[in-house]
């Protein structure tokens, strides 16, 4: 797949997104659950997990130390239209919980999900502290449509202090001229789990 710098880091930028609508119009939220009609997409948060804002969100990753250690370059941050978590923010340490990010289909991402999965793979073990891939990028289905998944485990580290090794389960989803990226993030010691956030958010999630 030939893709160019300039296409892929415009992916779910705030400016790709403002041409389909107004951000705070993006999703709903009403009684737990998470409506995009922009998208077709829903989500039933669980009780006890808390949703997160943009600006949380934004605030969380600012305290994030990257590979080398590099900051987020916030003039190109990721835009979820969903930020579920398993304790509010803000959270010294690692805070488990599930990241989607949504975007208009564009025709350089070709037909192929798995394709585009490779490349979202590759950005992600690129930009986090000692990455290791766990399982290698494969075709899956989610909730029903076809996606593209993979795990890799990174150093969690924030300038406040907070240290972890984490699992990251990510998914990507081509769905209604959509494409879809997820992230869940989990301790990658079993032990510090009290739940493992992709099987308990998993299940509200309904593509439309």
């Amino acid at each position: 797949m030939n893709v160019s710098r300039r296409d892929f880091l415009r992916l779910f930028s705030y400016a790709s997104l403002a041409a389909i609508a107004p951000l705070e119009k993006l999703c709903m939220v009403k009684n737990a659950v998470i409506t995009s009609d922009v998208f077709l997409f829903s989500m039933t948060v669980p009780q006890s997990w808390h949703i997160l804002s943009a600006q949380q969100y934004c605030d969380a990753l600012k305290r994030n130390i990257l590979r080398d250690d590099q900051r987020h370059n916030l003039g190109r941050i990721t835009a979820p239209i969903v930020t579920v978590m398993r304790h509010p923010e803000p959270l010294v340490e690692f805070n488990p919980g599930l990241v989607v990010q949504a975007d208009r289909r564009q025709e350089w991402m070709g037909n192929n999900i798995l394709d585009l999965h490779k490349m979202f793979h590759e950005r992600y073990v690129q930009y986090n502290r000692c990455s290791v891939t766990q399982i290698e990028p494969h075709a899956t289905r989610l909730s029903g449509v076809e996606a593209a998944s993979s795990t890799i485990s990174y150093d969690h580290l924030t300038e406040d202090g907070g240290a972890a090794r984490v699992n990251a389960e990510v998914y990507s989803v081509f769905h209604a001229g959509s494409v879809f990226f997820m992230a869940s993030g989990s301790f990658s010691d079993e032990r510090q789990n009290e739940v493992d956030p992709f099987d308990m958010l998993a299940p509200g999630i309904s593509f439309i």
